[in-house]
């Protein structure tokens, strides 16, 4: 009978120190998976350009050209025919695109759009402008009612809207800047000279 209690106490002592051992080893785990202070200094968040008036939308229009009677900046930012005149194919295949029909002329984006100014209020609907409206966005007309008949509205990201941006920054979505109310080609004879571009950084800065 001392026997048998004997080997059950020394079972029970055992089957304790293990219990003890994993409680231990639990412990250690815990205290090793605990988070730690970093030893360096976390960089600098690089922050967006400065935006101008046209907030909460990022881009910039830094000079305007203003004439009595002449057609806004975003009827000519709008305007695809002109490029037309000498890149057919390329306005061709801009009209099947998905950047052709990115504006108010897409079901999906209109609905989004008013649903945002119903909840929002029409300002916030200018950061979807600085990319997919900114013939609209230009002249303000984002804080009104868009009517189905504006050309503005059908624009899409228009050949001129990435073309005729004189600086983009890729922090901050639509953070572009427009210095120039046009985009200027120099004419010889019936053909326009544009001066070329490259559209990687355009691109990245709305593309995300």
């Amino acid at each position: 009978m001392r026997r048998t209690t004997s080997a059950l106490t020394a079972a029970a002592l055992v089957a304790f120190a293990a219990c003890g051992s994993t409680s231990d080893d639990d412990a250690r785990r815990s205290v090793a998976l605990q988070p730690r202070a970093p030893s360096l200094p976390a960089p600098a968040a690089r922050l967006p350009p400065t935006p101008g008036d046209l907030l909460p939308a990022m881009g910039r229009v830094t000079e305007r050209e203003v004439h009595p009677g002449a057609a806004t900046l975003g009827a000519r930012l709008a305007d695809v025919a002109l490029c037309e005149g000498c890149h057919e194919d390329v306005a061709d295949g801009f009209r099947a695109s998905a950047h052709g029909h990115a504006s108010f002329d897409n079901p999906l984006y209109r609905v989004a759009v008013e649903r945002l100014a119903r909840e929002r209020g029409t300002a916030a609907t200018r950061v979807c402008g600085g990319c997919h409206d900114i013939a609209l966005l230009v002249d303000g007309a984002l804080d009104a009612p868009i009517e189905a008949s504006d050309r503005r509205a059908h624009a899409g990201i228009s050949c001129r809207s990435c073309h005729g941006f004189s600086a983009v920054d890729v922090v901050g979505n639509g953070a572009w800047t427009s210095t120039r109310a046009t985009f200027h080609c120099r004419v010889r004879a019936t053909r326009r000279v544009c001066a070329p571009t490259r559209s990687g950084p355009r691109r990245r800065s709305c593309d995300r």
